[in-house]
């Protein structure tokens, strides 16, 4: 653009291109979190049907099944299945599981609100060691 980095920098503070930048880049977030979203809904309803449909044709072949068609083997499999399918409808957990606790509980973080700062003071010590100062100041835009 033949401009100064200076100039750059005082368009950059002018018309806050830093802020509108990153909500643009928030914008799109929302955007794709959206689609993401109703794409997930698709998805289930796609599911829902389909599971529908599959129950239906296993409702009917078991109003048909004989007893005596099944071993005992077929008997355990499909009571420990339809056991789960139970549990899972009910919002139970499947599994059995044991939870200790052995002590103190400390939160961590792992985002550093100091990041963007970081990356700044960066920018700034390139504008130095180029000899342009780090301030940005609002004079002519040459």
């Amino acid at each position: 653009m033949n401009k100064s980095l200076a100039l750059i920098g005082r368009w950059s503070s002018k018309y806050n291109w830093v802020e509108r930048s990153q909500a643009y880049d928030d914008e799109m977030d929302k955007k794709a979190i959206l689609e993401n979203e109703k794409k997930r809904r698709e998805m289930v309803k796609r599911h829902a049907n389909a599971s529908s449909m599959f129950q239906a044709k296993v409702i009917e072949r078991l109003n048909t099944l004989k007893p005596e068609e099944l071993s005992p083997n077929d008997l355990i499999k499909w009571f420990t299945e339809a056991v789960k399918i139970e549990r899972i409808s009910r919002g139970e957990s499947t599994d059995i599981s044991e939870v200790t606790h052995s002590g103190e509980v400390k939160e961590k973080h792992e985002y550093n609100i100091f990041q963007r700062v970081e990356q700044y003071a960066d920018l700034y010590k390139q504008l130095a060691n180029r000899g342009i100062p780090p301030s940005i100041d609002e004079g002519d835009d040459n």
